[in-house]
């Protein structure tokens, strides 16, 4: 299953996102290949290039970061 194929899935809700990024999600290579999909989107004149690999990562890093707010409230 593609990447981005997981978006429609966890967009869905067919997948829950705790499941999804405490597994296998936690760390979506977007920002190795972010640049490289922004020129193919402005070279191929394509720019839904990626978009749900994209939105994967950024719900990964939102979701890290919730996480890491309750993991810290937890200890406080």
């Amino acid at each position: 299953m593609l990447l981005g194929d997981r978006r429609l899935i966890n967009k869905e809700g067919l997948l829950k996102e705790d499941l999804a990024f405490d597994t296998f999600l936690d760390n979506p290579p977007w920002i190795k290949a972010e640049r490289i999909f922004k020129e193919m989107r402005e070279r191929d004149k394509r720019p839904l290039e990626a978009v749900n690999f994209e939105w994967v990562s950024l719900r990964a890093k939102q979701w890290i970061q919730k996480k890491e707010k309750l993991r810290l409230k937890s200890k406080s």
